[in-house]
């Protein structure tokens, strides 16, 4: 068994991963996750990748506690809070000890 993922989890269905030789469980298998919110997430990949955890919530019914859920789970690694970028994100860790 896999762990359930943001880019290639189905809404109610179980699918087989093959590269991984497992199975990816769908959003309807995480607690308190309804077919609507389950289905609103596959939909709203259709329109491409999640850029962030804010584009998410803005883009799906998942509800706070459900991104949460997912947060705790791991299945939001790598995928910043929100789309705004900070001037920080520019410099280079050389640059910010001078």
């Amino acid at each position: 068994m896999l762990p359930l993922d943001i880019n290639k989890s189905d809404a109610l269905s179980f699918k087989m991963d093959r590269e991984h030789n497992g199975v990816i469980p769908p959003f309807r298998a995480l607690s308190g996750v309804g077919d609507q919110a389950a289905l609103s997430v596959v939909e709203a990949r259709k329109d491409g990748p999640f850029t962030s955890i804010e584009d998410l919530s803005n883009r799906t019914k998942l509800s706070q506690q459900r991104i949460d859920d997912l947060k705790a789970l791991g299945c939001l690694k790598g995928i910043p809070d929100s789309n705004q970028i900070s001037l920080f994100d520019f410099l280079d860790d050389d640059d910010t000890d001078k």
